[in-house]
């Protein structure tokens, strides 16, 4: 063992062999330095090694390991989506828990944290996805072995803390109402876009996403292979690219629209600019809500031209698998839960089960008890 003092540069060093391991830090004065001499010589006689040990880094704090993760994240996550919780964790998380080191973000500052989110006039599902995307790099940080566990779920939270609205419920056209819906929306520019989403129930990110080149005239088939998402160009929800049928009607349609396009446009409904798609508040307000009113149609949003799409295929008799393809769901359980109404509409079938029975005999005495006595009233 060896605890040595030295000057260096007009500074006092103290030096630290021992058992292999070395360590100098530098001190004040030389007599400071010979009162810590001893003080660590004296430890080290008794056995006490925590000088040696390499000095541990202090915990991140959110920040800093949210920006770390952000660094790092895994190709199969989506541009769109890291930005989309990054975006959450700017807004909610950041100005509230963004000091915090990982191990301070407990149940109960969450908790905390979603009050003031609540009293803040925020929606159930604003504050549920800006705690989801709190507990994303929390469970980063336990994969890590940051953190023992992610206090952001909601058995940690408490039953009833992260509350969700109820979804809205799906509404579509009848075939009379959707008819009339695009009689009225013929005498605008942007019939093909309703057509395409009534005729084959593209989403509205992917509509404006469309290209020339997706549109297969010759297989009678529409390419969905990209969205337009949050400003840029992206893959299709869920990553699911998908090819949809298309009817003669529809190629008619886009047939007549290819041949009026603009030629230094590969976009289907391009805006201001040749590469950018049309905005979308100045589709709603200038064409697709001004339809609905020609139309007399009140209370639909634009996508329920997708839900009509999905009902009245469900109408005409596709199954649900069909459905499912050309919708782009992930599962048929999706499809059918979102096309229950269409389903229950189709109640009717039950009647295709009756079939022609013998002649019933005549509806016992009403007056009479099961045991043969004539009923009496009191």
């Amino acid at each position: 063992m060896a605890v040595k003092i030295r000057e260096r540069n007009g500074a006092w060093w103290i030096f630290i062999d021992h058992d292999g391991k070395r360590k100098a830090k530098k001190v004040g004065t030389k007599a400071a330095a010979e009162k810590i001499q001893r003080q660590i010589e004296a430890r080290l006689t008794l056995g006490d090694l925590r000088l040696l040990e390499p000095k541990k880094p202090p915990e991140p704090t959110f920040a800093e390991y949210r920006k770390s993760r952000l660094e790092q994240a895994p190709a199969s996550c989506k541009d769109s989506t890291v930005a989309y919780y990054t975006d959450y964790q700017d807004r909610y998380i950041i100005p509230r828990s963004g000091a915090l080191r990982l191990i301070e973000i407990t149940a109960s500052r969450i908790r905390v944290m979603i009050a003031e989110l609540k009293a803040d006039g925020l929606a159930p599902n604003t504050v549920r996805l800006a705690v989801a995307s709190l507990r994303s790099v929390l469970s980063a940080a336990v994969q890590d072995d940051l953190i023992p566990k992610n206090p952001a779920f909601a058995r940690a939270l408490g039953k009833g803390v992260i509350s969700k609205e109820p979804e809205p419920e799906t509404r579509s056209m009848e075939p009379e109402e959707a008819a009339r819906f695009l009689a009225a929306a013929s005498e605008g520019e942007y019939l093909p876009m309703f057509f395409i989403a009534l005729r084959a129930g593209l989403r509205q990110g992917e509509l404006l996403a469309l290209r020339w080149r997706d549109i297969d005239f010759g297989k009678n088939l529409i390419h969905v292979q990209r969205r337009w998402y949050r400003g840029t160009f992206d893959t299709p929800k869920g990553n699911r690219t998908r090819s949809v049928d298309m009817s003669p009607q529809l190629k008619a349609v886009l047939h007549y629209a290819q041949a009026q396009r603009s030629a230094n446009s590969e976009l289907l409904f391009s805006g201001c600019h040749a590469t950018q798609p049309l905005i979308v508040r100045s589709l709603v307000e200038n064409w697709f809500t001004p339809a609905l009113k020609r139309a007399k149609l009140e209370g639909f949003t634009f996508h329920d031209l997708r839900h009509t799409y999905g009902s009245l295929l469900l109408d005409a008799g596709a199954p649900l698998s069909y459905i499912k393809d050309q919708m782009g769901h992930s599962d048929v359980a999706i499809t059918a839960k979102v096309y229950a109404h269409s389903l229950r509409k189709n109640a009717g079938f039950v009647n295709k089960l009756d079939q022609p029975l013998p002649q019933l005999n005549a509806t016992p005495d009403a007056t009479r008890t099961r045991s043969g006595n004539p009923a009496t009233c009191k």
